[in-house]
């Protein structure tokens, strides 16, 4: 199926075009609209998604192919056109990649993958339009709240904490284990509340979201085996932490990009799904009666084409309240 959108013939189709399905621009109709030109009727993406999903025939091949279509709208729509020189670098990356050296060995492996080079660079072509698509949807906004969300469900730390009765004795906790190196757990066992004593303190590893912030964020500024200064968590709970373990997402490409392609298949998606009309099928006797109106009213057209040509079986008729 061809790309991006061609002027409705004015000649009459023949047999063979009539069979056919190719993306046409109607005339009247807007040129950045994807229509799809079968029996002479002009079908717009919403009525094909629509049609599909009716008869149980949105299978993941045929949606991929609407995926297609809407992307292809959406290219059109925001006027994006290929970048020629990264494109070349693109096609010279591939001919170093099968070890091409000469125009003949180019040639003949083009012949043995039963391909041409105009159609390595048209489907390129699509790719870069497709990536220029993701840039432009893709906010940056939209990519830090992704990422904060991920980082929410990703970053984990396991630390020790001792509960102290009073901000005297946690200090003078503090001081010990600063200037005598004593041990924390044994420092723990030893002074703290009998409730924590079977653990030693000991918490995590955790998702950093399911942690008191009060104590979080004092924790997160640590390296491995590196102690809090005293403090208190709502005035009542008087502490000192120790800092064991810190996974941390950060915002390398690595992260990202995965990230962006994961936000781009999502409105996609949202997309397809915001395409789907509540659309009228007409079938039995009202579809029969439906059409036979329509011939009724055509001139210098054979009724039995009627069928074909309205397409009627795949998607109802057109006129028919939406």
């Amino acid at each position: 199926m061809p790309q991006g959108t061609h002027k409705k013939k004015q000649t009459h189709a023949s047999t063979a075009t009539k069979n056919s399905i190719r993306v046409a621009a109607s005339e009247g109709k807007p040129a950045e609209k994807v229509i799809i030109r079968c029996w002479e009727q002009d079908y717009e993406l919403p009525e094909i998604l629509a049609a599909l999903h009716h008869y149980n025939l949105d299978t993941p091949a045929l949606k991929s192919c609407v995926e297609w279509l809407l992307l292809t709208e959406k290219v059109v729509e925001f006027k994006l056109e290929p970048n020629a020189e990264r494109v070349s670098e693109q096609v010279e990356n591939i001919k170093q990649q099968v070890k091409v050296d000469s125009p003949e060995t180019w040639s003949a492996w083009l012949e043995k993958q039963q391909i041409t080079e105009a159609i390595i660079i048209k489907r390129l072509n699509f790719q870069d339009q497709l990536q220029q698509l993701k840039e432009a949807i893709i906010t940056e906004a939209a990519l830090k709240d992704a990422f904060l969300q991920l980082k929410s469900q990703r970053d984990n730390v396991m630390f020790q904490v001792g509960k102290f009765p009073s901000v005297e004795t946690a200090q003078e906790a503090w001081n010990q284990l600063t200037q005598q190196q004593a041990d924390f757990t044994s420092l723990i066992l030893s002074q703290t509340d009998v409730q924590q004593q079977g653990v030693a303190g000991l918490i995590g590893p955790v998702v950093c979201s399911q942690v008191n912030p009060e104590v979080l964020k004092r924790i997160v500024r640590l390296e491995p085996h590196e102690y809090t200064d005293p403090f208190t968590v709502n005035g009542t709970e008087f502490m000192v932490a120790r800092l064991l373990v810190k996974q941390l997402t950060n915002s390398a490409p690595t992260v990202i990009e995965p990230l962006k392609d994961q936000l781009f298949q999502k409105w996609i998606a949202d997309q397809v799904r915001l395409a789907k009309p509540h659309w009228l099928f007409y079938t039995g006797k009202e579809w029969h009666e439906a059409n036979a109106v329509e011939t009724e009213e055509e001139t210098g057209e054979e009724g039995g084409n009627g069928l074909l040509k309205s397409l009627g079986f795949l998607f109802g008729k057109k006129g028919g309240n939406v």
